[in-house]
């Protein structure tokens, strides 16, 4: 029936009393994890209860309603219950700066917004807001009314059988997400019915669970895909807006109580997690017997604390992005056998078309054209030769076609070739000769340096092997525009013994680049595991270099 909610609710029906969503509310080293336990049973009669009061509410098919709350039960029930009725959910990253958040209210053009009383206190000042509905989770006052008011108690019996999930066609919008950016204006995924459900099962294919599984992810919205399968998820105790800042003892002994099965999440949650694994009195989670992690590129370095932290689970990297999930993967074991310079994220998936292209500017495109970029004589003309480095294009039925809002983010993005939309990932990579991808780069990131084109990728994974190098990044700008090094330490690293094995890494690429130590290279807000590297390149320009 295209409509997500359908599969969350057979498995109220199927099996009411099994464990569906753990949400931590607070949490401490000593005194252990608050936390919320929900059924399917109490799902549903949460999300029935809500469908009827959005109904109530005249809340139905086509409507927008951002949803700005933590991730706790209201956030999955409100989110299945608006695709109950027919309507959109919007999800906006709250890590993004105020300024964005605002932008993306803009774009998403809602009927209505569910937050909590901080944010909703200041709708006067919020343009996007001032003809939108009002709920807080937490408060209410002039023009904001409680959600309290959408949260209708279903008695048995009374008023006949609570109404089935809304049918909908698979181009009917059903998921928005403006995740968090470093420039432009904030881009909102239109992942709509059809979308969802093709990546619903791409993923079921690709990240197998039993019927018995119990998933701790890092992903929130990891876990309406665990709805849909039936399944148990346990959601880590640690702020989600900083997974780098997770307790990971904290998290492998929650892991272990509710006897976990597997785990993911992105590189700078899961290196918690290695450390709190690593040694004789490190943590264990007996039941655990797989991991994936994702959402940035994964170091070797990485996979093989993680075989250590987390023994006697099978590890495995996934590639993909919010328009496109999941887009390949591979087993850790492999990679960790297989030599090669980049990041390898292996063979692209079977649900997903991925090509390699070379694709000139567009000429007199504007940014305010919509609609993505034509390209009627196809693609035979773009594929770069096997082997070679290109651009990473992907499509099919799990792949986000366009943004909403966003006009110039559409031609920039997406390609049309022959009536099938193309989404431009920007990752620069190559094909092996056993059709394996390699990542080398981003298309805005690649250094012109001396005449020769440096892909970053490259050169940061044999620096990030370098005695001493916490993080480092290649970069180039005005005050460097053939390319700077900039390294982060790890710990008490001599600085002088961190900088020659640097330089080492460097010529072994026949590179002698200037390098620049720094106190800390900014990561993304989203997952703390990307480099920002437009941050980056406003800070080391701002600031002259000091010879080193």
């Amino acid at each position: 029936m295209n409509n997500l909610a359908a599969l969350v609710l057979r498995h109220v029906d199927a099996r009411p009393a099994h464990v569906a969503l753990v949400l931590p509310r607070s949490w401490d080293g000593d005194a252990g994890v608050v936390e919320d336990v929900l059924t399917y049973g109490d799902i549903g009669a949460r999300v029935r209860g809500l469908m009827t009061g959005l109904a109530r509410a005249g809340i139905g098919a086509g409507d927008r309603i951002i949803v700005l709350v933590p991730p706790g039960p209201e956030l999955f029930t409100l989110v299945i219950a608006l695709f109950g009725v027919g309507a959109t959910a919007v999800l906006i990253d709250a890590g993004m700066s105020k300024a964005r958040i605002v932008q993306a209210m803009a774009s998403a053009g809602a009927r209505g917004i569910v937050s909590v009383g901080k944010l909703l206190a200041r709708w006067p000042l919020l343009p996007p807001l001032w003809r939108a509905r009002r709920w807080s989770l937490d408060s209410h006052g002039r023009g904001v009314a409680p959600f309290s008011e959408l949260m209708v108690e279903l008695a048995p019996g009374a008023g006949g059988e609570p109404s089935p999930a809304l049918p909908r066609r698979p181009d009917d919008e059903g998921l928005i997400t403006f995740t968090s950016g470093s420039t432009g204006r904030p881009k909102g995924a239109d992942r709509t019915q059809g979308i969802l459900l093709a990546q619903h099962h791409a993923l079921a294919a690709h990240v197998p669970r039993r019927s018995d599984a119990v998933d701790m992810p890092c992903f929130p919205v990891v876990a309406l895909h665990n709805l849909c399968l039936g399944i148990t998820t346990v959601m880590p105790p640690c702020d989600l807006r900083a997974p780098a800042s997770a307790d990971g003892a904290l998290v492998l002994r929650h892991a272990r109580k509710w006897g976990v099965t597997s785990i993911a999440g992105a590189p700078a949650f899961m290196a918690r997690l290695a450390e709190a694994g690593a040694g004789p009195d490190g943590e264990r989670v007996p039941t655990l017997e797989r991991y994936e992690v994702g959402g940035a590129p994964v170091t070797r370095a990485l996979c093989a604390a993680l075989a250590v932290g987390l023994p006697g689970a099978q590890g495995h990297v996934i590639y993909g992005s919010t328009e496109a999930e999941p887009i390949g993967g591979i087993e850790m074991a492999e990679l960790l056998a297989t030599p090669g310079e980049g990041f390898l994220v292996g063979r692209p998936d079977p649900a997903c078309a991925v090509e390699l292209v070379s694709l000139p500017p567009e000429p007199g495109a504007s940014a305010g054209q919509g609609g993505p970029r034509p390209l009627p004589e196809g693609l035979a003309r773009y594929r770069v030769a096997p082997g070679q480095p290109g651009e990473v294009i992907v499509s099919g039925a799990h792949v986000n076609r366009r943004y909403v809002g966003n006009p110039g983010a559409n031609r920039e993005n997406k390609l049309e070739v022959g009536g099938t939309i193309w989404h431009r990932t920007g990752d620069v990579g190559h094909l092996d000769g056993q059709g394996r991808l390699w990542l080398t780069g981003r298309v805005s990131d690649l250094v012109a340096h001396a005449g020769r084109t440096l892909h970053p990728l490259i050169i940061e994974a044999a620096l990030d092997a370098a005695p001493g190098v916490r993080r480092s990044a290649l970069v180039a700008h005005p005050r460097a525009p053939e390319g700077e090094v900039a390294l982060e330490l790890s710990g008490a690293a001599s600085t002088d013994a961190t900088l020659t094995a640097a330089r080492a890494a460097l010529a072994a690429h026949d590179l002698r680049l200037p390098i620049r130590v720094v106190a800390t290279i900014p990561v993304d807000g989203r997952h703390n595991s990307k480099i920002d590297r437009p941050t980056l390149r406003r800070s080391l320009e701002k600031e002259p270099r000091r010879a080193q």
